[in-house]
């Protein structure tokens, strides 16, 4: 107990002096059959020390908890914190990030929760879940580390690294999200957690990350073992994120029926449970299997995408998943021929996206593909500029091939020849990639629900 050692040896005597005789006891009748009342005499004063299971022995007959005689705060100081740091939990995961992070910084910086390793991962944690709710990016991943750094053990850290491994992906940091997931399940393995819930979960979190860096082989066993292993265990949530990662690598490979299928099964298993969030994420990637069905079910696509926008609204959800889900948003409204609805929500996703090359491509490229389609072709081009820009900043992995092919195939179109032409040589430089057919690129639109409009 870290705690015990770096506590004052008279102090900690102090304490144990007021609260045996708080508790009316004489140091005889205290130490009764476990120590001798020399020896509790000497603690009093501070001359020893008491070690751990001593001092919990002590304290479970004086009926005071060993926190409050090692820190000095009593009982009811620490569970005012712990109901504050409850409070706060919840104003982040309704929503109010900016609450959750302000009362975080402000209960990591009393000394009670400095002093209780559990408590200040937990607010540790909520503050690196505010930041990325946030969109505060880079300070996220500087918390989450901080987390796993400075909290290696207890209940939380496993959360974090799922976390801070998911974030890295979103941002297009792919090696390091591997990095973080490999890390956390080397050490899952030498505890009791190894084979639980959390190892699941870490593991469909680094088979997402592989799947995008090409490593196909190795990502689909390891999701054909989560699913084994979530089966066995029994859990609904680690069963759910199992079929969940294994739809998406399903729907890459182009098996759509069967990501249909195991993408529904988790949303069965998600739906009874208090998780707003991950609701939310699952019914955007619906949506985006659902467009890409042969013919697309636009539809129900938009359907479970507005119910994901609904939920990110209310929920804990980062800025990242936000956008996501409104840049495929937009690009269903759009198939479905409703252009105004389209291009006012690419342009909010724009003028909102920080660090997220991604999702910024994306918005770009759908803006790009409006302009031109409404005869502006030099509005068009900027939106495009914009996307290969945000696409040369990150590094030649799955989704950065797809989005190089996709910009090839438009700016083509729009006769930017020497653009398209190194679009495609970026493409075909990376290889072990493929890219897949887009619907975005090659579907129909629908007549428009209202006359194009000219922003």
């Amino acid at each position: 107990m870290a705690e015990l050692e770096r506590a004052d040896a008279v102090d900690l005597g102090s304490r144990l002096k007021a609260a045996r005789r708080a508790a009316g006891l004489t140091q005889p009748q205290l130490v009764e059959g476990f120590i001798s009342v020399t020896y509790i005499s000497r603690i009093e004063r501070g001359e020893r020390r008491p070690g751990p299971d001593l001092l919990e022995q002590l304290c479970h007959k004086l009926n005071v908890s060993a926190r409050s005689i090692i820190s000095g705060f009593d009982a009811i100081d620490t569970r005012q914190l712990e109901l504050e740091l409850e409070y706060a939990e919840l104003s982040l995961s309704t929503g109010d990030a900016d609450t959750a992070l302000t009362a975080a910084v402000r209960l990591a910086s009393t000394q009670a929760v400095a002093a209780d390793s559990a408590m200040l991962a937990r607010a540790t944690l909520l503050r690196a879940d505010a930041l990325a709710a946030l969109g505060e990016t880079t300070d996220a991943v500087t918390t989450y580390e901080e987390c796993l750094r400075a909290h290696p053990s207890g209940a939380h850290w496993p959360s974090a690294a799922i976390a801070l491994s998911r974030l890295l992906r979103e941002v297009g940091d792919l090696r390091r999200s591997a990095a973080v997931a490999e890390g956390a399940l080397e050490r899952l393995a030498s505890t009791e957690l190894h084979g639980g819930e959390e190892a699941i979960r870490l593991s469909v979190t680094l088979a997402a990350t592989l799947y995008e860096l090409g490593e196909v082989g190795r990502s689909v066993l390891l999701c054909q073992q989560a699913i084994s292993s979530a089966d066995e265990l029994g859990s609904d949530r680690a069963r759910a994120a199992a079929y969940w990662n294994s739809s998406v690598i399903e729907a890459e490979a182009g098996n759509i029926d069967r990501a249909l299928e195991l993408a529904r099964t988790a949303l069965v298993l998600l739906e009874g449970r208090d998780d707003t969030r991950s609701l939310a994420r699952l019914c955007t990637q619906l949506g985006e299997i659902l467009l890409r069905t042969d013919p697309a079910d636009v539809d129900t696509a938009i359907a479970y995408l507005e119910r994901a926008a609904e939920d990110y609204r209310w929920g804990n959800a980062s800025e990242a998943e936000r956008l996501h889900n409104q840049v495929t948003l937009a690009r269903a409204r759009y198939l479905a021929g409703d252009v105004a609805s389209a291009i006012e929500t690419a342009t909010a996703v724009v003028d909102t996206v920080q660090d997220l090359p991604f999702v910024s491509a994306a918005a770009a490229i759908l803006l790009g593909q409006t302009s031109f389609a409404a005869g502006r072709q030099d509005e068009a081009r900027t939106h495009y500029l914009r996307a290969i820009h945000e696409v040369t900043s990150v590094g030649a992995d799955r989704q950065a091939v797809q989005l190089w092919f996709d910009l090839a195939s438009l700016l083509d179109e729009a006769g930017m020849t020497a653009d398209a032409n190194d679009a495609y040589r970026r493409a075909a430089a990376s290889s072990g990639y493929s890219s897949r057919p887009n619907p975005f690129l090659t579907a129909k639109v629908r007549q428009s629900r209202s006359e194009s409009p000219t922003p």
